[in-house]
């Protein structure tokens, strides 16, 4: 099963960047460190690439209300 060799590292990234996010110095008002946030957002961004979920769902919103015909 080389395929399961291949996505490991992958998951084991994403445990480690979903602990990260635990941290108080990423989500704690008072104890946030911007260049820990930096980090963990970089490695989604490396797991992840492509266009941001919310990027899409705005470029998906655009499209369709340029299709949508008045009632």
């Amino acid at each position: 099963m080389p395929s399961l060799q291949r996505e490991e590292p992958a998951l084991l990234n994403e445990i480690a960047l979903r602990q990260m996010m635990r941290d108080p110095r990423y989500w704690h008002p008072t104890s946030r460190d911007p260049a820990f946030q930096r980090e963990v957002e970089a490695g989604f961004r490396r797991l992840y690439p492509g266009p941001a979920r919310r990027d899409a769902a705005r470029s998906d919103t655009a499209q369709s209300a340029g299709s949508v015909s008045p009632a």
